[in-house]
């Protein structure tokens, strides 16, 4: 039931998740102070990982260029670890997140962080991130979890690869396409792959956006993006690999703001063409009707020398002025008057 209404929801609105990731810096309180802070934003999810990180990180690993910057660190799994929160402080966070009437989410990295995210903590949605894609083997045991919606990353996948993965995860799948580049540029964005993802795979398509500004989600919305996905922080001034490149608690306001604000511009359908209230009464000033030109006295036949359509619409419709043509007017009139169906002889 909830992920049905999930469903429904994404398709009324834009699904917007709030990137928590672990900008919380291993601290339970500093979790909680961004679930709060996505609540008051606007955000429908806050979003954090659950990773075991000795399965996901050899110590080959190094850090990206903005992840250094951020964790002066180079290596990824002593960054990994001294930014790594217990599985156990989760059950809290989640309880807090239904207090608060904000879904909690979590991307998974592996095969016991899906178990504990559908089985201990009863969510029903799974985040995999882009850099899983190909990871075929997490991919097969997500698909295999029931009644779950698997929200796919696709930054850094070509359609094979893509193609790959929708193969495997057969139901309940929504894409989202990404750009891997922390900040990414925007002259490298190619949104209008979210319509090829539709296009081609037949589910529905989101945005995980990396870039500065606000600019490409509105796009991503007018494009009919269901899910857009944004890093935010509590401060940018924290040390850790992600703070940087996040959106301060301000900017995430503005930055929903926006959204709901394009959301609104596009209206709620594309099927029908709707006509305001607001419309409805300058119909009444800017369409024409038909109007007496000179004195008509009654029995006196309609023709263009004595009637014609003019501003404002108060009488016979201007698209009736041929109906109108040759019939009796009931009553005398003087110049500029509407005529009305009821002053017309049948």
């Amino acid at each position: 039931m909830l992920i049905l209404n999930l469903v429904k929801q994404i398709k009324q609105k834009t699904f917007i998740i709030a990137e928590a990731g672990v900008n919380h810096n291993g601290s339970l309180k500093k979790a909680l102070l961004l679930a709060k802070i996505a609540k008051n934003c606007g955000a429908d999810a806050v979003k954090f990982q659950l990773y075991d990180i000795e399965e996901q990180i050899s110590t080959l690993a190094k850090n990206a260029q903005y992840q250094k910057e951020g964790s002066k660190e180079n290596n990824m799994l002593k960054m990994a670890k001294t930014y790594d929160l217990s599985w156990d402080s989760h059950y809290k966070i989640k309880k807090y997140c239904d207090k608060i009437n904000i879904k909690y989410l979590s991307s998974c990295f592996d095969l016991k962080a899906v178990d504990f995210l559908t089985e201990k903590l009863k969510c029903n949605i799974i985040k995999i991130g882009s850099g899983e894609i190909t990871n075929l083997k997490l991919l097969k045991h997500c698909a295999k979890k029931k009644n779950v919606r698997i929200i796919l990353s696709t930054g850094m996948a070509n359609i094979e690869e893509i193609k790959k993965a929708t193969k495997i995860i057969k139901k309940n799948l929504t894409l989202l396409h990404c750009i891997s580049i922390y900040p990414a540029n925007e002259n490298i964005q190619n949104l209008n792959t979210i319509n090829l993802l539709k296009k081609k795979f037949k589910v529905p398509v989101g945005f995980s956006d990396h870039t500065n500004g606000y600019e490409a989600a509105i796009i991503a919305v007018a494009l009919k993006s269901q899910i857009i996905e944004k890093h935010f922080t509590s401060n940018k001034n924290l040390k850790g690999p992600d703070h940087k490149m996040s959106l301060n608690p301000e900017e995430l306001n503005l930055y929903i703001s926006k959204i709901r604000q394009a959301e609104k511009i596009l209206g709620i359908s594309s099927n029908k063409k709707n006509i305001s209230k607001e419309e409805i009464m300058m119909m009444k000033i800017a369409r024409r009707s038909v109007i007496s030109i000179r004195s008509i006295k009654a029995g006196e036949r309609l023709t263009v020398n004595n009637i014609s359509i003019k501003r404002p619409l108060l009488g016979i419709d201007a698209s009736k002025f041929e109906n109108v043509l040759n019939k009796k007017i009931l009553i005398s009139v003087k110049a500029n008057t509407p005529i009305t169906w009821k002053m017309i002889k049948k």
